[in-house]
């Protein structure tokens, strides 16, 4: 098998293992949240926040990466 074909198989599966590790899924925030007796309105800012939030964090370490090209 070509090595770079292997890197890129590793990488993958590594990225793929990091990002399920500490990936939260909607379902358990909204399970904790719901149980803090939050308005649905309320519920749908904080979700939109937090997509918000993590957007720019994978940017900033994309950008710092050098993994975004112009």
């Amino acid at each position: 098998m070509n090595p770079g074909k292997i890197a890129t198989i590793l990488t993958g599966l590594l990225v793929g293992i990091s990002t399920g590790s500490v990936t939260i899924s909607r379902q358990p925030k909204a399970l904790v949240l719901n149980t803090l007796r939050i308005s649905e309105e309320v519920l749908r800012e904080i979700f939109a926040q937090f997509d918000l939030f993590t957007s720019k964090v994978d940017s900033i370490g994309f950008s710092i990466s050098g993994m975004v090209t112009y």
